[in-house]
């Protein structure tokens, strides 16, 4: 074996080592979160060992707690439920091509694969420190600053890695300064400043009062997984979720306190929701969430989604996070190719493939994954 070849495997190794203790010590602290309040139960010996069986052709040792969680906040004890460490380390990397993952995941570039009636209006771009206009047109810093102060409002994020909505602040103009959701005061300059470069600027969406009424201070999204099948390279949706701010955030991101609902294969609330430590709720910010409801715009969500995964060639598991403005119509939020969430999808829905368990499983055993190690020096 050549050097790179050896470096390459200690390397892979350490990582996957890092992450497999980082998700089993995820999975026992919502464990512990949840003994003291609930009387969960354990799985039986036969579910367990279907659980190890249906996973030993991709790992030897299994950690069965996510069996525990998955299936005492679901209700199922399914032996297909995806642990996380093996979602991350062994399946991401293989149904989706890292290599490519984070420059198909910028957003300053989504209206080139993506129809941009669908996208938010962006303002402002900035790619590798540089500013541009909607159409990707060299400003000046001068002129940059002029379009923005002609807005009202604005919504700044990272054009990648904005997961768990990171550094995603909204800005209104009060005077001469803008305002922010935190109460900051800052001029345009100062918030170009402290964003540096590789971000993008776009409207404040006006969310349809179907969903603004679970929470006014959050666009909330839909999240809809789908799948593209290693067999036929058809587009399945496999699972959906709706996503709810906490009170006065403005992102709807578990991370920062929000919640997750479950949504059924037809499109209606299931009337469950967890936050990201697995604590359930049938309501949300005081709204029940109606069992059989059927979510405003879904078909037409579903439908846009399914179109648009078959952009992403070089990724199989997409996850599109979706919502209706006021007048109807679907808007592209944010498309997930990378460390896609999957506890909440779980925890409220069932194994994360459902009947492609088994296609998925025997595909990434046999598929070598990719890997890539990124890092500014």
């Amino acid at each position: 074996m050549g050097i790179k070849k050896t470096a390459k495997h200690i390397i892979t190794w350490l990582y996957d080592y890092d992450k497999v203790r980082k998700f089993n010590r995820k999975a026992a602290k919502i464990i512990s979160l949840q003994a003291a309040a609930n009387a969960w139960i354990k799985p039986s010996g036969e579910e367990t060992v279907s659980h190890v069986d249906f996973w030993k052709p991709m790992v030897k040792n299994v950690n069965t707690d996510w069996l525990l969680i998955y299936g005492n906040i679901s209700g199922l004890f399914d032996p297909h439920f995806v642990p996380e460490s093996v979602y991350y380390t062994l399946m991401e990397p293989c149904l989706n091509n890292k290599a490519f993952a984070k420059g198909y995941n910028d957003k300053n570039y989504y209206s080139l694969l993506i129809d941009k009636s669908l996208l938010p209006e962006t303002y402002l771009s900035n790619i590798e420190g540089e500013l541009y206009d909607s159409n990707r047109k060299y400003l000046g810093t001068e002129d940059a600053i002029l379009m923005i102060l002609r807005r009202a409002s604005f919504v700044i994020k990272p054009a990648v890695d904005s997961g768990g909505g990171r550094d995603v602040s909204l800005w209104h103009l009060r005077g001469e300064v803008f305002v922010s959701d935190n109460d900051d005061r800052l001029t345009v300059e100062e918030i170009l400043h402290r964003y540096g470069k590789n971000y993008i600027i776009q409207e404040v969406l006006d969310q349809h009062p179907f969903y603004e009424r679970y929470n006014h201070s959050s666009v909330n999204t839909v999240r809809i997984v789908t799948y593209r099948s290693v067999a036929d390279n058809k587009v399945h949706v496999i699972n959906m979720v709706f996503r709810v701010g906490a009170l006065g955030k403005i992102t709807d991101n578990q991370a920062s306190g929000g919640f997750a609902c479950g949504i059924t294969s037809d499109g209606c609330l299931n009337g469950k929701a967890v936050d990201k430590n697995g604590n359930v709720y049938t309501s949300v910010n005081g709204v029940e969430l109606e069992s059989g409801l059927k979510l405003e715009g879904i078909d037409q969500m579903i439908s846009v989604a399914t179109e648009n995964a078959t952009r992403f060639c070089y990724s199989r598991i997409l996850g599109f996070d979706l919502c209706i403005d006021t007048k109807g119509k679907v808007r592209i939020i944010e498309i997930n190719n990378i460390n896609l969430e999957i506890n909440f999808l779980q925890m409220l829905n069932g194994p994360l493939f459902g009947v492609f368990s088994e296609e998925v499983r025997d595909y990434c055993v046999m598929k070598p994954r990719s890997f890539i190690i990124d890092f500014d020096v």
